[in-house]
């Protein structure tokens, strides 16, 4: 299906375009990791931790964890510590 403006070429023309090439370093290549929304294989002790306690209460966590803090947190203490936290899934 074509329009009155579309014309089609059995043969175009090629046109050369200029090429970059860029280089990352390992630190840049991280912090781009980092803001993927895929967030497999980070610490959520570090990520959410905002008080430095080195525990995890439920106004600190968010998404799945928030979801399930009172399965996860298996001492019923009100707070996730690290030897709770699920294990990350395996990167691919």
């Amino acid at each position: 299906m074509t329009d009155q403006d579309t014309q089609y070429v059995q043969d175009p023309t090629k046109v050369e375009r200029e090429t970059k090439q860029y280089l990352l370093s390992v630190s840049a290549t991280s912090e781009g990791d980092q803001k993927k929304d895929d967030k497999r294989g980070r610490n959520p002790m570090t990520d959410m931790d905002s008080n430095g306690d080195g525990k995890l209460s439920k106004s600190e966590v968010r998404g799945p964890l928030k979801n399930d803090f009172s399965r996860i947190d298996r001492n019923n203490d009100g707070f996730i510590s690290e030897d709770e936290l699920p294990k990350p899934p395996m990167k691919k």
